[in-house]
């Protein structure tokens, strides 16, 4: 998630490394459910199948930050977190077709959860 902000000033490559823009995330996510309803689309046109179920994780995340409209900074926070992959679910979660075609408020679940999660 991190190089994606399509700033590029050397400052703002360097928040880059500490902070991870949340609307990085969502625009992610958005394209995943997006790819996943066409998908589904294509090989189930007949929409045999009703529910889904995924979950969604962060690895890798180190001491960076997820951040909501981030600014530049002289000096940033490192996080302290024990883990160094966050999952937004303990399983994988249902999700029905038309959920999926609307993912909206899936989105903002997910991002809150992980969130939540980052900061514990």
């Amino acid at each position: 998630m991190t190089g994606r902000s399509g700033r590029g000033s050397a400052a703002d490559m360097m928040d880059d490394v500490f902070i991870i823009d949340v609307q990085v995330v969502d625009d992610v996510l958005a394209t995943f459910f997006q790819f996943s309803a066409a998908l589904y689309a294509e090989i189930d046109p007949h929409q045999r199948y009703e529910r889904f179920f995924y979950n969604v994780g962060l690895r890798g995340l180190g001491h960076r930050l997820l951040e909501r409209n981030p600014r530049p900074k002289q000096a940033h926070g490192l996080s302290m977190r024990s883990s160094d992959a966050l999952a937004a679910f303990p399983t994988s979660r249902a999700l029905s077709r038309a959920a999926l075609v609307n993912a909206r408020d899936e989105i903002g679940r997910v991002l809150a959860l992980l969130e939540r999660a980052a900061r514990d």
